[in-house]
C-alpha cells in the first residue's frame, strides 16, 4: 500500500485532492511502519509532507520532508533528483518559517542536483523557489535575474504551451516589481 500511495502524490497534487491524499499517505506510512524500504518509505514521505504544506500545515509537514531528505540522501546516486525535489521542499518549509538562509542553502543544493542530472524542468523549479527567497531578502535584482532565468527554461522544456509555470512565475515577477 505504502509503494501505490507514495506513487500516487504527483495524481492528488495534479487532481488538487490534498486532503484525500494526504490521508491515505498518512495512512499507508503509520501501517508500513519504519521498517518499509527506504525509498519507498522517503517517496511517501515527501508527498505526505509536500501535501500538507500545501495545505498550510507546516508545522506538520516539516518531519516527514526532513525524514525523506535524510532517506534519499542516504540512498546515494539512485535518489538525486528526488533529494533535489525534497530539498526544495524542506527550503520552502523554510521560507515560510523566515529563515532565508537555510532555505537559500537547500534550495542551491537542490539546483546543482538537478543541474548534474540535466533537469531543466527541476532546474526551472529551484531557480523560482530561490527566486522567491531572494525577493523576501529584498535582493530584487538577483530575484528577477532568477526568476527570468526560470522562465526562460520553463519555456524551454514546456513543448505544447499548456503549462502554466511561466505564467506563474510571471505573476511572481509582476508582483516583485510592484512592490520595488
Amino acid at each position: 500500500m505504502l509503494r501505490v500511495a507514495g506513487a500516487l502524490y504527483w495524481f492528488w497534487f495534479h487532481r488538487d485532492d490534498l486532503s484525500e491524499g494526504r490521508a491515505w499517505l498518512e495512512s499507508a506510512l503509520r501501517r508500513a511502519g519504519d521498517s518499509a524500504d527506504p525509498i519507498t518509505r522517503a517517496r511517501a514521505l515527501y508527498g505526505a509532507g509536500r501535501l500538507a504544506h500545501l495545505q498550510g500545515d507546516n508545522d506538520l509537514a516539516r518531519p516527514p520532508v526532513v525524514e525523506s531528505v535524510a532517506l534519499w540522501r542516504a540512498s546515494g546516486t539512485s535518489g538525486k533528483q528526488s533529494l533535489a525535489f525534497a530539498l526544495v521542499a524542506l527550503g520552502r518549509l523554510a521560507r515560510d518559517d523566515g529563515d532565508l538562509a537555510f532555505a537559500c542553502s537547500l534550495i542551491t543544493e537542490s539546483l546543482a542536483l538537478f543541474k548534474e542530472q540535466d533537469d531543466r524542468w527541476g532546474q526551472a523549479y529551484a531557480l523560482d523557489s530561490l527566486a522567491l527567497v531572494l525577493r523576501d531578502e529584498s535582493d530584487f535584482a538577483e530575484a528577477r535575474s532568477l526568476m527570468e532565468a526560470s522562465i526562460t527554461l520553463w519555456w524551454s522544456w514546456e513543448t505544447r504551451g499548456d503549462s502554466p509555470m511561466p505564467c506563474i512565475t510571471r505573476g511572481w515577477w509582476g508582483f516583485v516589481r510592484v512592490t520595488t
